[in-house]
């Protein structure tokens, strides 16, 4: 009885340690860049578009663009794994090259 109770125990100790995570990803925006994207008038959704559909910048880390028709998106976003959750530090609209 005892044996079965740990077993279950330590069962679930395992599964909450290692399971994944969930499998969406989410984006979180620090205060500092909801300030930028206001200034640039950018929407929550269209910056978490950029970031999840967007590509990284060669030689640039953490940086990441979207190209739109007739403008871009820039982002810095720090990436956590454990978490799958992108932190947005400062995002910016400009007119497409």
């Amino acid at each position: 009885m005892k044996q079965k109770i740990i077993k279950s125990l330590l069962a679930d100790i395992f599964k909450q340690i290692y399971t994944p995570k969930p499998k969406d990803t989410k984006v979180w925006f620090t205060n500092s860049a909801l300030k930028k994207m206001e200034e640039w008038g950018l929407s929550e959704a269209k910056v978490k578009d950029a970031v999840l559909h967007g590509e990284y910048v060669e030689g640039k880390d953490n940086m990441i663009s979207r190209k739109y028709n007739g403008f871009e998106i820039g982002v810095i976003a720090k990436y956590n794994q454990m978490t799958k959750t992108y932190l947005v530090l400062s995002a910016w609209k400009r007119d497409r090259r």
